[in-house]
């Protein structure tokens, strides 16, 4: 007889003397209740039948109950019990906060079989008036449709009935051009150094390091190697799906090692002896974890005051412009470093940065070539 794998098949006898098989499956929590769902089936004539039935079941998973007075709200929490098992934390919780802002104040409370394509157009005409990225929530919209169709919930999905605009309304930030010139970045580091020993070791590690911003508050002492001369990149700060910080693996799983620069070496070390002891480089004062994610974007305001009342004009960046003020000063520094080397520094799967950075700086070379060639008298 061949050897029964499934342990949670059972044979018993009946009270006629009968061989039978039966068997209990946990499927898991149902997102509608709350609750444990466990089936349970028996009389079953042989081994193999049940474990044909078992192993139907188990790929079936919870039973829901779908009908025509289903609201997308509702439809949402079973839509969402799934997608989330696709999504780190951080993008769980995002995806939250979008429905809650975006989705549930205009089609929370509505039937799912009453939204009309006239609706769903307005919404997406809506969205692109409001938001850069306008096409996040109305693929969100249209997803959760689809889905309610695959559940018979509604017998087509009206979004597809939907012109979504070409483009947003929201004029896009301009990123090409993020990032400091080098005189720029010394005045503003001197700045910092006035602000506080935190915002300006935090700036010197950004810019040294093109670490994102929460990379670097979510170093450690211990991924600094003054040995080899180099920093392990392999953590940030992130948010857990209740939206509460949290440590995970960088934005797009890349471990790298980047050169530490010698002259960040004694400000690390002075850093260390101002601070309290502890795990993180950038540690919260009550606690041995990095500092809130708000407050690099409340250090740069502080600095930019501090530049304004010491009548300093220098160009506004934002905290992520530091990373093009890396990939800009590599590219300034060394004419053989390649869009793929700054790539690999900063991390990244594409080279969107590294090439945007790349683009606008030898743009600059040319108009400074042009200007000193402008200049020959020799004829």
């Amino acid at each position: 007889m061949p050897k029964r794998k499934n342990t949670d098949i059972e044979e018993y006898t009946n009270a006629k003397g009968d061989r039978l098989f039966r068997f209990r499956l946990y499927l898991g929590i149902d997102p509608a209740t709350g609750k444990k769902v466990t089936v349970r089936r028996s009389k079953l004539e042989s081994y193999a039948t049940a474990d044909v039935l078992y192993n139907k079941l188990a790929a079936a998973g919870i039973p829901h109950t779908y009908n025509a007075n289903m609201t997308l709200d509702a439809l949402y929490e079973q839509w969402f019990a799934v997608r989330r098992t696709k999504l780190k934390p951080a993008s769980q919780y995002a995806l939250q906060r979008k429905y809650e802002a975006y989705i549930k104040p205009v089609f929370g409370d509505h039937r799912v079989s009453a939204i009309t394509a006239g609706e769903l157009q307005d919404f997406a005409i809506d969205m692109s008036k409001r938001l850069v990225n306008f096409t996040v929530p109305i693929n969100y919209v249209r997803s959760m449709l689809e889905f309610a169709v695959r559940k018979d919930v509604i017998a087509a999905n009206p979004m597809l009935r939907v012109d979504v605009p070409g483009s947003s309304e929201r004029e896009k930030r301009d990123t090409s051009t993020n990032f400091l010139e080098s005189d720029e970045l010394r005045t503003f580091l001197s700045t910092a150094q006035d602000v506080s020993q935190d915002v300006y070791t935090y700036f010197a590690v950004l810019a040294m390091t093109g670490a994102r911003m929460s990379e670097a508050l979510a170093l450690r002492w211990s991924d600094i190697d003054t040995d080899t001369h180099t920093i392990l990149i392999e953590r940030t700060v992130t948010s857990d799906k209740h939206g509460r910080p949290d440590i995970g693996p960088t934005k797009n799983g890349v471990r790298r090692r980047v050169p530490l620069n010698e002259q960040l070496i004694p400000i690390l070390r002075k850093h260390k002896l101002a601070t309290l002891s502890g795990e993180y480089v950038f540690r919260a004062v009550d606690d041995d974890f990095p500092v809130d994610r708000a407050n690099p974007r409340k250090w740069l305001d502080a600095v930019y005051e501090a530049l304004t009342a010491n009548h300093e004009q220098i160009k506004r960046v934002t905290v992520h412009g530091f990373r093009h003020t890396y990939a800009s000063l590599m590219y300034e520094l060394d004419p053989n470093i390649t869009i793929k080397d700054v790539q690999h520094l900063l991390g990244d799967k594409t080279m969107k940065i590294a090439s945007e950075v790349y683009t606008h700086v030898t743009k600059e070379g040319h108009l400074r070539t042009l200007t000193a060639v402008n200049k020959l008298d020799v004829l």
